[in-house]
């Protein structure tokens, strides 16, 4: 993300305007937390029958911290993306009244040469 905006054009050109890209990272996140609930349940039923397994809950204890990590990188991923967007968005509006104020400029001129005329 931070190289993308790096680039003139991808600075104004990618603004995530319907806020699908945030949805699609949470709702991936979402994903991850569901499947590690459903690892951790897995784990309970075996202990409930009174089967113990360290392997088990190795890799259930590695998969959480791994949806823990892969979730605060997505919420990083988030900021960035707000971030770009409210500065693509600063970028656009001054592009505009940038636009603006030539136009204004130019008709100006033309009224005064035509004053002059």
């Amino acid at each position: 993300m931070s190289e993308l905006s790096a680039h003139d054009y991808a600075r104004t050109e990618f603004i995530d305007l319907d806020r699908k890209m945030r949805a699609d990272i949470e709702g991936a996140c979402d994903s991850m937390r569901k499947l590690r609930d459903l690892c951790s349940d897995i784990c309970e039923m075996f202990s409930a029958t009174g089967y113990e397994s360290p392997m088990l809950m190795r890799g259930r204890d590695r998969f959480d911290a791994t949806v823990k990590e892969a979730c605060r990188l997505s919420q990083s991923l988030i900021d960035l993306v707000d971030a770009h967007d409210r500065r693509a968005l600063a970028i656009r509006q001054q592009q505009h009244a940038v636009e603006q104020a030539g136009e204004a400029s130019a008709a100006a001129h033309a009224a005064r040469a035509a004053a002059e005329a």
